[in-house]
Formats: C-alpha cells, structure tokens, sequence
C-alpha cells in the first residue's frame, strides 16, 4: 500500500527461450512448420479468432505444400506458392512476437488482501472438553481430596 511501487521483471529465462524457438520455426522450416506457432498462439490467447487463423493457416500450408511438391519447377505456381509460403512464415512470426509479448506484458488484475477484523476470534471460546477417561476419573478425585485438606490445614 504505501511505499515504492514493486519493479516490473521482465519474462524468464524458460519464456524468452520458448520465443525465440516458435519465433525461428516458421523461418527455418520455410513456413512449413508455422502451424506450431499458431497453435501456440490460439492455445494462448483462447479466442475464436484465433483458432479459425490456426485452421485457416495450417490449410494454406498444406495446400501450398502439396502444390510446390506437385508442380514442376519450372511452373510459374511453384514460384507463387512458394513465395506464399515465405510471406505467411514471415508474417506468423511478426504476429506470434506481437500477440506473445503483449500476452505476457498485459497488466494483471489487482487482487487486494484479504480484510483484517481485530475483533475476529481466531476460533471460538466455547470447545467441548473431551469426557475424562473413567481410569483417571478416581486419581484425580484423590487429588482434589488432598489439595482440600492441605488449603484448610494452612
């Protein structure tokens, strides 16, 4: 509450690392492993928009996979899909650095302490006491017995 304000740590060593993998996986598998990315994005940020770019993304691929690996080389839409294929892994990146970065720099919601009432028992005053066992019963009969007649001898 008062005070200076706690400093802003930035992402662990283990998130950056994450990053920087599904950051490099759509570069260096020419786009055909960006589906990973997207689906950590849409897993990440739990939106139906999301998940219907994750569909949608993985379909191009295949489709731009499947036309680059069945067309000859010297066919015009080699070329076009497989420049496809390299604007949709640049373009994943972009948008996965985006989205994670923003993900892990949302501010988070303020959960105060839980209220302190001084005049709130800890537990209450009244707890049953346990019946004495009948073997100690007579012992501690005797006892009282004694201390009785000791205070009235003094």
């Amino acid at each position: 509450m008062f005070g200076p304000a706690p400093l802003r740590t930035g992402p662990g060593a283990g998130v950056i690392t994450v990053r920087v993998l599904l950051a490099a996986l759509p570069l260096l598998s020419v786009g055909l492993l960006a589906w990973g990315t997207t689906l950590r994005i849409a897993i990440m940020r739990q939106r139906a928009l999301e998940w219907v770019l994750f569909g949608a993304h993985t379909i191009a691929t295949v489709v731009c996979a499947g036309t680059v690996g069945s067309l000859p080389e010297t066919n015009r839409w080699t070329d076009v899909t497989m420049g496809a294929l390299l604007v949709m892994a640049i373009a994943t990146t972009a948008w996965f650095l985006v989205a994670d970065i923003r993900h892990y720099n949302a501010p988070r919601p303020y959960i105060p302490p839980p209220a302190f009432n001084p005049y709130q028992q800890p537990y209450p005053y009244e707890q049953p006491a346990p019946p004495p066992s009948p073997r100690i019963s007579p012992e501690l009969d005797d006892l009282s017995e004694l201390l009785r007649r000791e205070q009235d001898g003094r």
